[in-house]
């Protein structure tokens, strides 16, 4: 059999079955009471037989892969579309609305309901996708939903129509680009200096080196923000210099299993997890970290350390609930299936995943903050 053959529905039944197997043995969340991972497989055989080509043997996998509420779980194949539209949506009060547009040519008011793509109806059909993109809580998944959906959509261009805020209906056929996610989700800038000695700053955005050039700034600040609402570019030597006593988080543990559901035990279950050391220059501004359910995984690490060490106040929304070192389970059919395999918890033990970290202020954004191009969280912070 020749592994790589696509049309093949032996090499369909392979990449199920391995997939299957390595979490039964290995994915560290089924302690939780996800789903009955034995009950899945003969469900999921099943899907796959009934399946007429490749393109419904991914879905089949994809349903299978949303049991395991993985924040993490993602079907790669490098078929997939790289690009996406210079817009993003997200529900709002009960719409699929506008959240931010990337390109101002498209002339598209943010807070705009989308109502179609391609003709069809845009809420049914997220709807009808949903199952396979089941992330850790329901948050995120509608978070996620848009884009992950356009991952299998077989084209670069779509017709959209909307109803505008102020009830215009508009069309518009969008050509798909490169993006970078973080410009979904936070400012574009990557450093601001606000009046009163306070300093923004987007890990997301900046280099380690503009992150060194910055510090003269930020060890002279009186108050920093760390804009920590997507994925870090730096590493965790900033985290050092806010730090006036060694980090003490331990919430990560490797499991070890014997087969499947028999673990071995436990070790080193109090050891730091990071550990980092403090170090100079030292840090001492008041610091406010932003947070929201697309934080995840080293994002929400870097959270945890500061909440732990007491070291920053957090606002905005919980993080995702989706932290770990991943695994990339090479499948038949040249696809990759991306999951979770370290288990981490909160500090006191209790469950992280699907949870994450609680701000110490909430903060939600309305559709009226979206209309009126308003950051609430940053606000809150500043």
């Amino acid at each position: 059999i020749d592994i790589g053959d696509r049309g093949d529905r032996h090499v369909w039944l392979a990449g199920l079955i391995k997939y299957w197997n390595e979490l039964a043995f290995f994915y560290p969340y089924f302690e939780y009471g996800l789903c009955d991972w034995d009950a899945e497989l003969p469900l999921a055989l099943a899907r796959v037989l009934r399946c007429q080509d490749f393109a419904q043997y991914k879905q089949a996998l994809l349903l299978l892969m949303s049991q395991t509420r993985d924040g993490h779980a993602f079907l790669s194949d490098q078929s997939h579309n790289p690009q996406m539209p210079r817009f993003n949506t997200t529900p709002v009060e009960g719409k699929w609305v506008v959240s931010k547009v990337l390109d101002p040519s498209l002339d598209l008011p943010a807070g705009s309901r989308v109502t179609k793509i391609n003709g069809q109806n845009f809420a049914r059909l997220m709807r009808q996708n949903r199952s396979y993109f089941i992330m850790g809580n329901p948050v995120t998944t509608d978070l996620k939903l848009f884009s992950r959906y356009l991952k299998t959509y077989p084209d670069s261009v779509a017709t959209f129509e909307f109803i505008t805020p102020d009830g215009r209906k508009i069309t518009r056929t969008v050509p798909f680009s490169e993006y970078e996610g973080w410009k979904w989700v936070t400012p574009d800038a990557r450093i601001v200096n606000y009046p009163g000695g306070i300093v923004y700053i987007n890990p997301n955005a900046i280099t380690e080196a503009e992150l060194k050039e910055a510090m003269p700034d930020l060890v002279a600040a009186r108050g920093i923000i760390l804009d920590l609402r997507f994925y870090l570019r730096i590493s965790t030597a900033l985290l050092g210099n806010l730090l006036t006593a060694p980090d003490s988080l331990a919430n990560t543990l490797i499991k070890r299993y014997i087969r499947p559901g028999e673990e071995l035990p436990r070790l080193n279950e109090d050891e730091p997890t990071w550990g980092v050391e403090p170090a100079e220059p030292h840090i001492s501004a008041k610091v406010v970290a932003l947070c929201g359910r697309q934080s995840q995984s080293y994002c929400e690490m870097y959270l945890d350390v500061l909440k732990h060490n007491r070291r920053a106040t957090l606002v905005g929304q919980p993080s995702a609930g989706a932290n770990g070192n991943v695994i990339i389970t090479d499948l038949p059919g040249d696809l990759q299936a991306y999951w979770t395999g370290m288990l981490v918890r909160q500090a006191d033990k209790s469950r992280f995943q699907g949870v994450g970290i609680s701000p110490d202020i909430l903060v939600e954004t309305t559709l009226d903050d979206i209309v009126q191009g308003r950051d609430p969280v940053l606000e809150k912070a500043l």
